[in-house]
């Protein structure tokens, strides 16, 4: 191969091959990347490391070796290779990569940061597609730890990068991190950067940091807004720009401190200053402030059987199933308890009364019952406690099993959202699951409110909201509670959930915010979306509304755009706009009769306009099979596989729904055994309420294994013990 001297080195230090160091081993490039492009992985390997016995300071031959290394997932030979690499060219973008890399997948994830924020200070303006590989790897690390919005800077880095197509790992990225409910809307966009005021003495010093910055060399950048900050405190400019420095270098402590006091800056209006200390408490991964710490108790008994009989006759403890008890266990070897309760706040009613929203017992733990053991006496157990069930546990304990000597041992804390949300417990009753889930949505709906309000929390002094109503000397954290709040997808809907700890909190609904057009959309924070009034919007802003919304997934959002079209006069052009709003009002629809009412209204629309209805006929199948209308769900499976038999995306996505509810196997083969129509909960998306815990029925089929705490969905069952 004849090589050009003046051309850049492909070692990654950009200098002209005349003038590296490579130059002298360059020639056996060629005959190894021949042997690359024909699958000769191991002879390739074998050469590069004849090549750096020959010549140690071929860096280019490490630079291949690495992606050879990292494509074979030889993540510690990958260490090795990137710290020799690193050694000998300590400012080289794709070394610093390299060990990027070795540490990401070694789960060094901070390590990671640091070198990749390297590796971008040292890169030119045109960064190297390997650097952006890593950097979608890393963003995908970062959102996997829960740094949101370091992964959002990362990710968005990497799919904005002019040139490079590699971008799928990244834009995937991105997508769960908007779409996911476990996200609060706060976390769903960048925090931008504050515009510095004009004509300050410190305008040149901002201005360098700034351009620092949006050039990615992120540590110079920190070290002089840092300076800035210590000569002019509580500047919101020099704040914002520290924060995205934070933000780069995947700093949970340091975003949240800035953000806190840029919450203290009083140039700001209160709105804005309540949605960053919110964020602040957001972003802290390892924070407290968010928290309730759970509790466990536990007991030694002499007789267990004794202890089983006694709270099988108490009113107050519900056997959980058999089946069930595998759930309980930590450990794949760790033994299973003996029998397990739940502990309910009432009796459950009798067979023959009626169930309602007020007679639903609720769930307040679980008692587990443990047999000798090896190295054990028999014990009971009743393990992640809420705090405020401790007590009244305690005595329906001693109630059953008379004088007890209960330990309480500390457990691990969970968000003080999920701490609060009523568990209605399991009951041995038949009924239609779709009254099961209206049930339970009522009985949630009621509680939830309250609880929210009336769970202590320790950003407010281990206080509730309701304890510190018209405390004007904390108005801001009262504020940053309700902001927190309102951009938590589960609890948007109903309304009247938010609206009651409004009430009791002594706080007001923020003003809605009026938009005219498109711009006026694309002005409008994530986290306010579901204040927009988009009365007053034409077609195109509605459209832009409604995209917008459902990219980060808010769906008080959707509905008030798509509701709006669908109120508005027909109009020809406006077709595929309404077609658009019927399919979303389905998909955010909790109710499975009102989803139903929809589709039927949507198929009249969609026939009088002309539009193909296979995607609304394939919304349906899972809504017919939720109620149970063995009838509709035939009669639709007939019309799907008669008039779009031909249409192979159509018949592929009948066969994924049938899949995920269960009906056949992904061989499309029936499913023995398998769920039968009115035992499912699929279909247009449950509501929190109706999503997270439930009554146990007969007919609902084995409970799934429960635990999943309500950010992640999870079965229709829920008891206390199972996290």
């Amino acid at each position: 191969m004849t090589v050009d001297q003046y051309a850049i080195c492909p070692c990654g230090n950009g200098k002209k091959i005349k003038f590296c160091k490579c130059k002298d081993s360059l020639p056996e490039l060629d005959r190894i990347t021949t042997m690359l492009d024909g699958g000769q992985i191991v002879p390739a390997l074998d050469r590069i490391n004849r090549v750096l016995e020959e010549h140690p300071d071929a860096a280019w031959a490490l630079a291949i070796k690495g992606r050879i290394l990292l494509n074979l997932q030889e993540y510690t030979s990958l260490a090795e290779n990137a710290e020799r690499f690193v050694r000998l060219q300590p400012t080289n973008p794709l070394a610093l990569t390299q060990r990027a890399a070795s540490q990401v997948f070694r789960d060094q994830i901070t390590e990671a940061t640091e070198s990749i924020l390297e590796a971008l200070t040292e890169s030119n303006r045109q960064v190297d597609s390997f650097v952006l590989e890593i950097v979608s790897v890393l963003a995908f690390a970062l959102a996997n730890s829960g740094k949101f919005l370091s992964a959002r800077a990362y990710a968005t880095l990497a799919l904005s990068a002019e040139g490079f197509d590699g971008g799928r790992t990244a834009a995937h990225v991105l997508q769960e991190l908007n779409t996911s409910q476990s996200v609060n809307h706060l976390l769903k966009a960048l925090p931008p950067n504050r515009p510095r005021p004009e004509r300050v003495e410190w305008a040149e010093r901002f201005d360098e940091a700034l351009g620092l910055l949006r050039s990615n060399r992120i540590a110079l950048a920190e070290t002089k807004f840092s300076s800035l900050a210590r000569a002019y405190p509580g500047e919101p400019a020099i704040l914002s720009g520290l924060l995205s420095c934070a933000i780069w270098s995947a700093n949970d402590q340091a975003q949240s401190d800035c953000l806190e006091k840029l919450s203290r800056c009083e140039q700001l209006d209160l709105i804005a200053r309540s949605k960053m200390l919110a964020t602040s408490y957001l972003v802290e991964t390892k924070s407290s402030k968010l928290e309730v710490e759970l509790v466990s108790l536990v007991a030694e008994v002499q007789d267990i059987s004794q202890t089983e009989i006694a709270l099988q006759a108490h009113s107050l403890f519900a056997p959980i199933p058999e089946r069930m008890l595998r759930g309980f266990v930590q450990q794949e070897d760790d033994v299973p308890p003996r029998s397990a309760f739940q502990i309910l706040d009432q009796e459950i009613p009798g067979d023959d009364i009626p169930l309602t929203v007020d007679n639903i017992s609720e769930s307040t733990a679980v008692v587990l019952l443990f047999g000798k053991q090896t190295d054990r006496a028999a014990r009971i157990e009743v393990p992640s406690l809420l705090p405020r069930f401790v007590q009244s546990a305690g005595d329906a304990l001693k109630s059953a099993l008379g004088d007890l000597q209960l330990k309480e041992e500390a457990g691990f804390p969970v968000p003080f959202t999920i701490a609060s949300e009523p568990r209605a417990a399991m009951i041995n009753r038949r009924m239609p699951r779709v009254e099961v889930d209206k049930l339970i949505e009522q009985f949630q709906t009621k509680r939830l409110g309250h609880r929210l309000a009336e769970q202590p929390i320790p950003a407010l002094g281990k206080r509730s909201l309701r304890d510190v109503a018209g405390d004007d000397s904390i108005r801001l954290p009262r504020e940053a509670i309700m902001r927190l709040l309102e951009n938590t997808e589960q609890l948007a809907e109903p309304a009247s959930v938010l609206d009651e700890v409004r009430q009791l909190a002594g706080l007001e609904a923020l003003p809605p915010i009026v938009v005219r057009t498109s711009d006026d959309v694309e002005e409008v924070d994530n986290a306010d979306l579901a204040r927009v009034d988009c009365s007053q919007l034409d077609s195109d802003g509605l459209a832009y509304l409604m995209q917008r919304s459902q990219l980060i997934h808010a769906v008080t959002a959707i509905r008030k755009a798509a509701s709006q079209v669908l109120r508005r006069d027909e109009k020809p052009e406006d077709a595929d706009l309404k077609a658009t709003a019927y399919l979303m009002l389905i998909e955010t629809n909790t109710s499975p009769e009102d989803a139903l009412k929809l589709i039927a209204e949507a198929k009249k629309f969609y026939d009088k306009a002309g539009i193909d209805k296979a995607q609304l006929m394939l919304m349906e199948v899972p809504v017919r099979v939720r109620i149970g209308d063995s009838e509709g769900f035939q009669s639709l499976m007939r019309t799907l596989t008669t008039e779009y038999r031909g249409r192979e995306e159509v018949m592929a996505a009948l066969q994924q729904i049938l899949v995920s509810i269960g009906l056949i196997n992904p061989d499309g083969s029936p499913r023995t055994g398998g769920p039968t129509p009115g035992a499912m909960a699929a279909g247009p998306a449950a509501s929190p309420a109706a999503s997270n815990s439930g009554l146990w029925t007969p007919d609902s089929g084995s409970p799934a294994s429960a635990g999943a705490s309500p950010s992640q969905g999870g079965s229709k069952l829920w008891v206390p013990g199972m996290d």
